[in-house]
């Protein structure tokens, strides 16, 4: 089947109230068949047009068709519930209690199935047990989990959000650089150029004292950003309004005019919104050159740690 009949198939379901299980199957297929190909992104962003859910929201919905499909089998009270008609963002909920308590996840599903459970309940439940997890291992669990469901969604916001980062097109690459030890990097298309102009940081905090990582956050954009063209740093919306906003004071202060700041929609507030408004959300646009400018001095840096890794002679 080609692109175009996943797309119209994509269209066809918009139709439909209840249709976010049979778009993740399409959607997914399209994911699937775009991984081979050289825009991945670009093929992400036909689907989301064609079906009218953001890119964040068909990759949502993607996770939580792989969890219900992962338990449907193994629980008789599934047989022959349609899970379009089921509320998705419920079952995200679900899928993530299910992360944390296996055991009161799937009791939870039954109750919702069941039609015995609201998402406010469902969140309320959701909480408790996360705050009833007061072992260290299980905290630990529980961050490793939190942090990488926001690292995949700012990934795909940064994707859905190309244009309003960069005038020029670019790709992104996850692959772990020995310096700087960043979340992403961007290099522009279509070039030969093995030096990155995009830096971006992912931050995401559960505990109640943020200072500490606030602090490291502040030392890393101070210490990288003179490396890339454009720095930004992509904050969970949950650290908070004033925080986030005394933060680019911050950067306008020390005169760092290549930092620019977005926030990623995160825990109830990405709940609550509609598909197709979470976006990034952009709070501090960046509007020079770095300063100070070390961008000429990045493969000169690479290649000291690089040597500093090898074995002595």
């Amino acid at each position: 089947m080609s692109y175009q009949d996943l797309f119209d198939e994509l269209r066809a379901l918009q139709k439909l109230k209840n249709n976010w299980y049979s778009v993740a199957g399409i959607v997914k297929g399209v994911k699937e068949a775009a991984v081979r190909t050289a825009h991945p992104a670009r093929r992400l962003r036909d689907a989301s047009e064609a079906s009218g859910y953001s890119p964040n929201t068909l990759n949502r919905m993607i996770v939580v068709r792989d969890f219900f499909d992962a338990v449907k089998d193994l629980l008789p009270e599934l047989s022959g519930i349609d899970p379009n008609f089921l509320p998705f963002t419920t079952l995200e909920v679900v899928k993530r209690l299910h992360q944390v308590d296996p055991e009161q996840g799937i009791q939870m599903l039954l109750e919702v199935v069941a039609g015995r459970m609201t998402i406010r309940k469902l969140r309320e439940k959701y909480e408790f047990t996360v705050a009833d997890k007061t072992d260290v291992a299980s905290a630990h669990q529980i961050a490793r989990f939190e942090v990488k469901d926001f690292e995949a969604a700012a990934l795909t916001a940064l994707q859905a959000s190309a244009s309003k980062l960069f005038e020029e097109p670019f790709d992104l690459s996850q692959k772990p650089l020995r310096f700087p030890p960043i979340s992403v990097v961007g290099y522009r298309s279509r070039t030969n150029s093995f030096t990155p102009v995009l830096g971006f940081d992912f931050f995401l905090t559960r505990i109640p004292d943020q200072s500490v990582n606030l602090d490291r956050l502040l030392q890393r954009v101070l210490s990288y950003s003179g490396f890339f063209t454009r720095y930004w740093v992509i904050f969970a919306s949950n650290v908070g309004e004033q925080r986030i906003r005394d933060f680019c004071m911050i950067m306008r202060e020390l005169n760092r005019l290549s930092v620019g700041v977005a926030t990623l929609p995160w825990g109830d507030e990405r709940t609550r919104l509609s598909d197709g408004a979470e976006d990034l959300e952009i709070l501090l646009n960046p509007m020079g050159d770095p300063a100070p400018d070390w961008r000429q001095m990045f493969a000169a840096v690479q290649d000291f740690r690089s040597s500093m890794n090898r074995p002595r002679s």
